[in-house]
């Protein structure tokens, strides 16, 4: 009956009957439940308690650096399959998979894609460059605007197109088209305290 668990009092019984009555070695509870082989001894289980970290030392020498590790895998490519910029007279520059640009009309871009961009499943974003148009920045002043035109009716077939243009607003024409009265607005100011 080795691998067979018994209880403690199974276990003090054995204890008496292999070294005599009365000489019993660890109380029937808290014993093992497993019997050991005859003649291992059992080791009675002490509390640990909290172990002395001893002191603390300084840092050692930096180790040597490692070799440089294999090169990754390749990334997917990116979703862009055409940019560029655009100035004000058609040049193109920082441009990917845009081949040609024309102006058929004042504020009119009609932009070639390059072979294999379908522009029927293609979509546009355009926006102004700040350093390379006519916004100026306060109150009722010219606003550049620049906005894709999906059925590009002004190019030639296959082409996307963009449309630009300012935006003026005279402080005059504001002035009458408000109610008598009205206050005036303030774009990006806090209205006076009063």
């Amino acid at each position: 009956m080795p691998d067979q668990l018994r209880s403690g009092r199974e276990l003090a019984a054995d204890e008496q009957r292999q070294f005599g009555p009365g000489s019993q070695r660890l109380p029937a509870e808290g014993r093992s439940q497993r019997s050991h082989p005859q003649g291992t001894p059992r080791r009675p289980w002490h509390a640990r308690g909290a172990r002395d970290p001893g002191p603390t030392r300084a840092p050692g020498e930096r180790g040597a650096q490692g070799l440089q590790g294999a090169q990754g895998v390749q990334g997917a490519p990116g979703t862009a399959r055409a940019f560029g910029l655009v100035n004000d007279v058609g040049q193109l520059s920082r441009s990917t998979g845009v081949t040609n640009v024309d102006i058929p009309s004042v504020g009119v871009f009609c932009l070639t894609l390059a072979h294999g961009i379908d522009t029927g499943q293609t979509d546009l974003v355009a926006t102004p460059d700040s350093d390379d148009d006519s916004t100026k920045f306060g109150d009722n002043v010219d606003q550049t605007f620049v906005e894709w035109v999906s059925g590009a009716e002004d190019c030639r077939t296959g082409d996307v197109e963009v449309r630009t243009g300012i935006r003026s607003i005279s402080r005059l024409a504001y002035d009458r088209s408000r109610p008598a009265g009205a206050p005036t607005p303030m774009c990006g100011r806090s209205p006076p305290s009063r």
